[in-house]
């Protein structure tokens, strides 16, 4: 779009339909409107779990057409002509719900959700959760944080060949609307953090005259919800039409961004030298190299595209930054074959996962930089890097292609961590009594529900079938049994005194159910060490479990169920060792506030803490 039609009062966004420029803010008001009460809308469902928020695919297609769909429409009304605005908008469409009914599709069906009143005994002791097994509702994190950049890459290269007016754009209008994008949606979540932040010190200031009327209002969903959204589609129109502002703050992020060049690039290189003297032992030892290795090509790739920019002819560039950024590109291979080596020493190892197939495709997107960016070192072919023009573009179709391919059914990244998880078994590469069944059951969606259901018909051992039908009642990562755990609690257990023994009800509890972090630390690997003693002198024994971080107490309620109620340390982070309390009889000293003593060892303070909140949080009464 000309600079001339935009200032013309109309907006030309096709040959026959014309937008007046003072109605396009409110269009996009319009706009955010209506996402904010979608939301609101989803938001209220899936908590009281009414329509739509009783089927994942119903909801999930639901949930991700009303985050998306609306950016899409904010950021091309008015830079778009009509008619593709609304073939992309349609386009776009129809992808994330064929990607999201098939993400809802490959994910296990049901999620443990609990009540939202957690059950006490009698001496007030939480008990277990209870809760219920609900149909799958939202999609899974890294589809949803996979598609803001397909979708940002998308529609980049739409807007780019709509104003070009054929499928292949020229370089430089790629360049300006990808980084007008870019510039747009930082400053539009700057302002929309501001926005918050004066909504907060609103509420600060009419606290301080004892007034709460503005808090309640703003943690209200009602209210928080349409706002953000109305918020964020103002942020976008006010940086849309004011093109001084985003051509003056790209060219500033440029400049800034491409004296960082030099730094980078003495910083990799130091580094790849040191490397020759150190070896990668250190390198691998670490177990992120290949995050870091990454990130650190990715930041060459960015700082070379903005000391390039546009590549047009009349820029010329300093000698250190020209010559750096040269190095900056060779230095791309060199990073990208050890984050390779890296990742196959992890896949080597360790076998294939979700993540590290995710990892893959990432490490080939950049390895297809490093490849197009060594050639144009070499082959310049009209000027400093101007190769990088063409394969810039050629990245950004490989990019959307290959995470479509990893988020469809073609190659989905459950399916082949499943796969070559019960390959090692098959194989005898992982023993039985190494296996990871809770990796099945939560990494694996659908392909690992399929998978354990054929072990607790076809395992190797009766234990074995026994720890997969567990496996599938597992209701997440933190109340997840350790397989290790799966043990009699008595032949386990170290008791102290001597002259002690550990309650039957103790033994005869069914700590599965408790919450991960409030069992006693017993594996079949290591024993735990329990010390026994009446803490607040009501003739009942408390057990105390003496660990090396902290020592957590336990007692048992009028009903024989025992749960933690808190854990002792001193000032400085130690824990009361076991040591320490058969060294000396513990002194219980007079109880503070709460009804639980601090404990006295040779002299050394022992501050009693109650447990960490593991119970749900209270609910909001906003709506």
């Amino acid at each position: 779009m000309s600079e001339a039609a935009r200032t013309s009062g109309n907006i030309m966004t096709d040959q026959l339909v014309r937008i007046p420029a003072n109605q396009l803010f409110s269009a996009r008001l319009l706009i955010g409107l209506v996402q904010g009460l979608a939301l609101y809308l989803l938001y209220s469902a899936h908590d009281d779990r009414t329509w739509p928020a009783t089927s994942g695919y119903l909801f999930a297609p639901l949930l991700t057409l009303s985050l998306f769909i609306p950016l899409v429409a904010l950021q091309g009304l008015g830079n778009l002509r009509m008619r593709t605005l609304l073939i992309w908008i349609g386009s776009a469409a129809l992808l994330l719900v064929a990607f999201t009914l098939y993400d809802i599709w490959r994910a296990w069906p049901v999620e443990w959700v609990y009540d939202e009143v957690a059950a006490t005994s009698s001496r007030g002791i939480g008990l277990p959760r209870s809760g219920s097994w609900l149909p799958i509702l939202l999609p899974s994190v890294s589809f949803l944080l996979t598609l803001s950049p397909v979708l940002f890459v998308t529609h980049a290269l739409v807007s780019a060949g709509d104003s070009d007016r054929r499928v292949i754009a020229d370089y430089p209008t790629y360049f300006d609307i990808a980084w007008k994008l870019a510039v747009q949606l930082c400053l539009s979540a700057a302002f929309l953090a501001v926005f918050w932040m004066f909504l907060f010190l609103g509420s600060a200031l009419f606290r301080l005259i004892g007034l709460d009327f503005f808090q309640k209002l703003i943690e209200h969903r009602w209210f928080a919800i349409p706002a953000t959204a109305l918020a964020l589609s103002a942020a976008i129109h006010i940086t849309d039409v004011r093109a001084n502002l985003i051509r003056g703050t790209r060219t500033l992020v440029h400049t800034l961004l491409s004296w960082l060049m030099p730094l980078l690039t003495l910083i990799l290189s130091g580094f790849l030298l040191a490397l020759i003297f150190t070896g990668l032992q250190p390198l691998w030892s670490t177990g992120s190299a290949t995050t870091l290795l990454i990130l650190s090509a990715a930041a060459s790739v960015l700082l070379v595209n903005a000391t390039y920019q546009d590549g047009k002819p009349e820029r010329d560039l300093p000698f250190l930054l020209r010559h750096a950024g040269t190095l900056a590109a060779l230095l791309l291979t060199p990073l990208v074959a050890l984050a390779t080596y890296a990742l196959g020493l992890r896949i080597n190892q360790y076998g294939w996962t979700a993540d590290r197939v995710l990892a893959a495709a990432v490490v080939a997107i950049v390895a297809f930089y490093a490849a197009g960016y060594a050639a144009a070192v070499f082959r310049p072919g009209g000027g400093w890097l101007k190769p990088i023009e063409r394969w810039n573009v050629y990245a950004a179709f490989f990019s959307l292609a290959l995470f479509l391919i990893l988020f469809g059914p073609i190659v989905d990244p459950m399916r082949i961590a499943v796969a070559d998880q019960m390959a090692h078994l098959h194989d005898g590469e992982t023993a039985p009594e190494d296996f990871d069944f809770a990796a099945l059951r939560l990494d694996g969606g659908r392909f690992g529900k399929k998978a354990l259901e054929g072990l607790t018909a076809n395992g190797p051992s009766a234990n074995f079938q026994a720890r997969a039908e567990k496996a599938i009642a597992l209701k997440n990562w933190y109340n997840r049994p350790n397989f290790d755990r799966d043990v009699n609690l008595a032949d386990h257990a170290n008791v102290y005194p001597a002259e002690k023994q550990l309650p039957s009800s103790f033994i005869e509890q069914d700590w599965e159910s408790a919450a991960f972090s409030v069992r006693p630390n017993c594996t079949a690997i290591h024993n735990c060490d329990l010390y026994v003693v009446d803490l607040d002198g009501d003739n009942v024994d408390e057990v105390l479990d003496v660990t090396a971080y902290s020592t957590v107490g336990f007692r048992v309620d009028e009903e024989g169920h025992w749960d933690s109620f808190g854990y002792w340390k001193a000032e400085d982070g130690c824990a009361p060792s076991l040591q320490g309390f058969l060294a000396h009889k513990p002194k219980l000293l007079p109880p503070r506030p709460s009804p639980w003593p601090d404990i006295d060892i040779d002299g050394k303070l022992f501050v009693f803490s109650p447990p960490v909140n593991h119970l749900p949080c209270k609910r909001s009464q906003g709506r």
